[in-house]
């Protein structure tokens, strides 16, 4: 885990309603114009999955960056829901219309997700979310899914019959155990999606 020093500044009042947080790091540039799903990891709390943008020049300047800090190659803009869960104290903050001076540094590790990590992107990303509507929808899409597994395999165990009236019997030793380890299965995805519905973490 390489951790960089980041300057850590309050995300704009629309961003922390979006749940997205800003990033300006020379390694992260291929990250412009995109929107990926970033993991946050440091040395004391569970990793944090979050929308991450990047904080070009244009944005820096409209936040006084290029006046006020910015002398840091590495800067976080982050709303109160993130650094709670990055253990970052608030009061820590400069406040508004102080006299210049040294922001909150924090050790991080900041990278995106590859595009193949489903279970962090379906279900650890929405569970991190400040919105509880990104979380519901989730979880509820995750459960619907396993539902459907579960009447998948429901359907494998019952053609048991047919298949014994239509084909050979040999096909009957293998739909049982298979429809029972598709119910498994479809149990086990929706147990994990009431589970990220009631906790978030």
């Amino acid at each position: 885990m390489k951790l960089d020093n980041y300057e850590v500044h309050m995300a704009s009042s629309d961003d922390s309603n979006e749940g997205r947080i800003l990033i300006k790091n020379k390694e992260l540039e291929k990250i412009q114009g995109k929107r990926p799903i970033v993991c946050i990891k440091g040395v004391n709390f569970k990793p944090v999955y979050a929308e991450a943008l990047y904080a070009d020049d244009t944005y820096l300047k409209k936040r006084g960056m290029d006046m006020v800090f910015g002398k840091n190659d590495n800067v976080i803009f982050i709303s109160a829901w993130y650094r709670h869960k990055l253990r970052i104290e608030a009061k820590k903050f400069p406040v508004k219309g102080s006299p210049k001076g040294s922001p909150v540094t924090t050790n991080l590790d900041i990278k995106p997700l590859s595009p193949l990590n489903l279970r962090a992107i379906l279900y650890r990303y929405p569970r991190d979310h400040p919105q509880a509507v990104v979380l519901t929808a989730n979880m509820m899409g995750i459960i619907g899914f396993g539902l459907g597994v579960i009447g998948t395999g429901l359907g494998v165990v019952g053609i048991h019959d047919w298949l014994e009236k239509h084909f050979s019997t040999s096909f009957t030793n293998f739909s049982d155990p298979i429809g029972i380890v598709v119910l498994v299965i479809g149990f086990l995805i929706t147990f994990l999606g009431f589970t990220g519905l009631i906790r978030r973490r």
